[in-house]
């Protein structure tokens, strides 16, 4: 979480408080950037929503974490060009196993820990690594 969300979090707040303000139109213009970060802006986009009407107007770019903000108003507005969307997680590894066998590399590893060998290019997937990857990336 940068300072620019802190800040922008903390404007939402003065702004839900504020008697005078009737309603509130957001413009985002955004790549999208740290989920935490996002997912708190979310969140005080909603806060602020239970106290007035939020209206977003998306900007060239409203992607990944832009578009999840976005999702917190209660209209949303893009121009005809703007670039949105959600990209989402995708997960998985490599298994080079066949590879270093065929180019004669032997590759010792040493793992201590339950999951330490999940990203572990050398071989595939261990019985219940798989659901650990998605519950990884769920959260």
């Amino acid at each position: 979480q940068g300072i620019a969300s802190e800040r922008f979090r903390r404007l939402l707040e003065r702004i839900g408080n504020d008697e005078e303000t009737r309603g509130v139109v957001l413009r985002i213009d955004s790549p999208g950037g740290d989920a935490l970060a996002s997912d708190l802006l979310w969140r005080a986009i909603s806060q602020l929503r239970r106290e007035k009407p939020v209206v977003v107007s998306m900007g060239e770019v409203a992607a990944s974490g832009g578009y999840y903000m976005a999702a917190a108003a209660d209209a949303v507005f893009a121009e005809a060009t703007t670039l949105t969307g959600s990209i989402g997680v995708v997960g998985g590894k490599l298994n080079l196993d066949g590879l270093y066998e065929r180019i004669g590399v032997r590759k010792q590893v040493l793992e201590w820990g339950e999951r330490a060998g999940l990203y572990a290019e050398e071989r595939g997937f261990e019985a219940g690594e798989r659901g650990a990857l998605r519950a990884e990336m769920s959260d």
